[in-house]
C-alpha cells in the first residue's frame, strides 16, 4: 500500500522498559505495508498534538478508557497486551480490515452517485434494437460533454470484436481504450428483457473513462462486472424503482461481506 494510502495510527503505552519500541518495531514487521505510525504517546493527553484523529488508536491500556476521547471520530481502538501476542495480531488485522472496508464504503458513497448523474439513468421500450441503444449511449454521453463525436464509431468497432453483452444478462459496451472526456456510468433498464447477439438483457450500463481516473475507475468497475456475473444480482438492481434506489443498491452490493479493495 502507497504510503499515503495507509492507515494513519498512533500507540499510547508506557515508556517504560522501552515497551513502545517493542511494540513499533513488531508493527513495522508485520503490518508496515498496511500502517503509518504517526507518533507513540504515553497516554492520550500528554503532547497530543495530531490535528488530524488517527484512524487506528493501538494502546496497552484498557479500550475504554479512550473511547471518549475519540468519541465524535471513527477511530478504531485496539487493547494489546505489553508483550504482544498472536492473538493481538489478530485483534490489529480485524481492525485493519474494518477500517479500509469503511474507506472503500464512504469512497462509493462519494464516486458512485458522481459517476451515474441523473441524465445517465434512462429507462426504455420494448423492441428497440441493441445499434440503437449504443447509438443512445453514444449520443447522452456526447450531449453532456463526456465523449468527442466518434464515440460511436469506436463503440461499433469494440462490438464487432466481440458481443460485450454477459450470459448473467448484462451489457456493457464501451469502447477499446480510455480516452473519453470526462468519466462516467450509463444505467439503461429495458421494461423487457432485449435481445443482444445470443443474450437476453435486463441491463445496459454504459461506459466513458478518462485516462486520467483509471485508477478511481478500477476501484468501482471491476467489482461490478464481477457482482454482476450473477443473474440473482442483476435482478436485485433491475427491480430498482429509480436511481436513488438503483445507487444505494449498487453500492450495498459492492461492499457486501466487508469487501474492500487493496
Amino acid at each position: 500500500m502507497k504510503k499515503n494510502h495507509k492507515i494513519r495510527t498512533v500507540i499510547i503505552t508506557p515508556a517504560y522498559l522501552h515497551q513502545h519500541n517493542q511494540i513499533e518495531r513488531y508493527i513495522q514487521k508485520y503490518f508496515d505495508d498496511d500502517l503509518e505510525v504517526e507518533g507513540i504517546y504515553e497516554d492520550v493527553i500528554s503532547d497530543w498534538n495530531l490535528l488530524i484523529p488517527p484512524e487506528l488508536v493501538i494502546t496497552t491500556q484498557n479500550a475504554e478508557c479512550l473511547e471518549n476521547e475519540f468519541a465524535t471520530s471513527n477511530t478504531e481502538i485496539v487493547s494489546i497486551h505489553e508483550f504482544m501476542t498472536k492473538h493481538d495480531a489478530v485483534l490489529i488485522k480485524r481492525a485493519v480490515e474494518k477500517i479500509k472496508h469503511s474507506k472503500y464504503l464512504r469512497f462509493l458513497k462519494q464516486k458512485v452517485p458522481e459517476l451515474i448523474r441523473d441524465e445517465f439513468f434512462l429507462k426504455i421500450r420494448d423492441g428497440i434494437p441493441k445499434e440503437q441503444i449504443i447509438k443512445t449511449i453514444a449520443d447522452v454521453f456526447q450531449q453532456y460533454g463526456y465523449v468527442d463525436d466518434d464515440y460511436l464509431i469506436k463503440m461499433n468497432e469494440r462490438e464487432k470484436v466481440s458481443s460485450t453483452a454477459f450470459p448473467s444478462g448484462i451489457a456493457v459496451p464501451h469502447t477499446m481504450k480510455f480516452e473519453s472526456k470526462k468519466t462516467g456510468l450509463m444505467i439503461i433498464k429495458p421494461i423487457t428483457p432485449i435481445r443482444w447477439d445470443s443474450v437476453k438483457v435486463k441491463l445496459i450500463i454504459g461506459i466513458s473513462v478518462n485516462k486520467e481516473d483509471s485508477q478511481m475507475f478500477n476501484m468501482i468497475f471491476p467489482r461490478i462486472i464481477e457482482l454482476t456475473a450473477e443473474p440473482y444480482n442483476i435482478n436485485y438492481l433491475v427491480a430498482s424503482a429509480s436511481r436513488y434506489e438503483f445507487i444505494q443498491r449498487l453500492i450495498e452490493l459492492m461492499a457486501k461481506d466487508n469487501y474492500f479493495q487493496e
